[in-house]
């Protein structure tokens, strides 16, 4: 039995853009576990992202995740209306080469523990289509989703560019959260 893997993802989005050899994923896993994802209830697999900050798109990059057809990522500000499967998302300012931060450990089950969180660094200067891009990519962390190095998609590693999942990153969700 696999031990408790903390991957306390200091997924920390790098600061400074690397070029990286582009890789095919053509039907590869992304997923940190194999089918990491969150429990299924009784009314199915649902997910809230807690919104504690000012500038962040958490908004509109929780509404990009929510074409999943096998689970639910809903919004929230400030409160988080029940008490299951709560993310919340923060600010801190910082000097250390991130711009955003996912907490998140899985246990044997490919099921969170702990209490997963996303933080976004305002110590750096992120504009243009960058705050997209790390919320877009934080909340992917959370919901079970490892970087990418090609493709159009927000989970793709140190690439401005995307700021939205794409049609391989619902594949891979769509696969962990088939709970039927």
């Amino acid at each position: 039995m696999r031990s408790i893997r903390t991957l306390i993802l200091a997924v920390m989005v790098m600061l400074a853009a690397s070029v990286a050899a582009p890789l095919t994923l053509a039907g590869a896993s992304h997923d940190y576990e194999p089918d990491a994802h969150w429990a299924a209830f009784s009314w199915g697999t649902q997910v809230t992202i807690v919104d504690h900050t000012g500038p962040w798109p958490v908004s509109l990059a929780t509404a990009r995740w929510q074409l999943s057809t096998n689970f639910t990522v809903h919004y929230h500000w400030s409160v988080c209306s029940h008490a299951v499967n709560c993310v919340d998302a923060t600010e801190y300012s910082a000097a250390d080469g991130y711009n955003g931060l996912a907490w998140i450990g899985f246990d044997s089950n490919g099921h969170p523990v702990g209490t997963p969180r996303v933080e976004f660094n305002n110590y750096y200067s992120c504009t243009g289509t960058c705050p997209g891009w790390v919320t877009c990519m934080e909340i992917g962390h959370i919901l079970g989703l490892e970087h990418r190095s090609s493709g159009s998609s927000c989970m793709r590693d140190n690439s401005t560019l995307y700021t939205s999942p794409d049609s391989h990153d619902f594949s891979q969700l769509n696969a962990n959260y088939d709970h039927g």
